[in-house]
């Protein structure tokens, strides 16, 4: 977020301007492991979800130090978005704090035409998907991290 200010004799003016990314995302709870969630995805939505060989890293609380977690990636041409599929809680640490009972995190970028609420309807009638909630990426205070190669 940049901050410009501009004073004139009688006030000042303050313009401040959002270059943050907004993003979708839908959180899961389900028993499955992260392959066969990806799996049953691209089954359920026809995508092509393959695990990415480089992390995603997310710095700490403290700063001093960071975490790792694995995620799957599809680049949807047709849906114009970019997905990833992550699980939520990996070793010993939790993605989203706030919220700890997600197991997976499905992140929307760049969606242009992908309808969430369809998707989160879909999910939720499958049987092994135990909830599906829809959230924006104001929602979740580690979205400025959520930066993947």
């Amino acid at each position: 977020m940049n901050t410009f200010v501009y004073v004139k004799k009688n006030g000042r003016y303050i313009l401040t301007i959002d270059e943050s990314e907004h993003f979708d995302v839908i959180g899961l709870c389900s028993g499955l492991n992260d392959y066969r969630v990806a799996w049953l995805l691209n089954q359920k939505f026809s995508w092509k979800l393959e695990h990415c060989t480089s992390p995603l890293v997310i710095p700490t609380k403290k700063g001093a130090n960071t975490e790792v977690f694995d995620y799957y990636s599809f680049s949807d041409e047709d849906m114009g978005a970019l997905l990833y599929v992550l699980k939520n809680k990996q070793n010993g640490k939790v993605l989203c704090s706030e919220y700890p009972q997600l197991d997976y995190l499905i992140v929307f970028k760049e969606n242009q035409m992908a309808e969430i609420d369809t998707i989160v309807n879909d999910l939720r009638s499958m049987s092994q998907i135990i909830a599906a909630y829809k959230y924006s990426d104001a929602d979740f205070s580690v979205s400025e991290y959520l930066q993947f190669q």
